[in-house]
């Protein structure tokens, strides 16, 4: 039987550490793409906050605090939000202190996720062949979402 963190009940319209718990064996760590960031109402403690809000694709809204936006901000070497849009970050649970206690807090980690490897054993490199021989895209999309060796990327380019 699957349990459920009394956090998830609080706040369940956006994730936090509780969405990593990975029970007995501690917090996983998830690699997400930022669609957007934006400024959003959200209701806390029954009054309305403006907060900084990271809209992830395929997964529930991130609240940013300031330690979250200063680590962006080190990360992509911009401190603008529309700058963040499309990049890969890696969430992950620390233990911090606050409000005189220590509890889990959703962070970012300092480490950009590290990309696939894409060579010609790899399943998706015939379709990122004929997607480049075709137009339909470039080598600079791939390399947004593989890593590729100078070797591999002339083999890929090559017709």
């Amino acid at each position: 039987m699957s349990k459920t963190r009394w956090e998830a009940t609080v706040n369940k319209d956006y994730i936090g550490a509780y969405s990593l718990d990975n029970g007995e064996q501690g917090y996983n760590q998830l690699t997400v793409t930022i669609d957007r960031v934006q400024t959003g109402k959200i209701m806390t403690n029954k009054r309305e906050e403006v907060k900084t809000i990271a809209y992830l694709v395929g997964q529930k809204p991130m609240i940013l605090n300031r330690t979250n936006m200063k680590e962006l901000t080190r990360l992509f070497k911009s401190p603008y939000l529309e700058d963040w849009s499309g990049k890969s970050i890696v969430l992950e649970v620390k233990r911090v202190s606050a409000f005189g206690s220590y509890v889990d807090a959703i962070r970012i980690s300092p480490n950009l996720p590290t990309l696939p490897e894409l060579t010609p054993t790899s399943p998706k490199w015939e379709g990122a062949k004929k997607a480049v021989e075709s137009g339909s895209t470039t080598i600079e999309v791939i390399k947004k979402h593989y890593s590729i060796s100078p070797e591999n990327e002339k083999l890929l380019c090559s017709k």
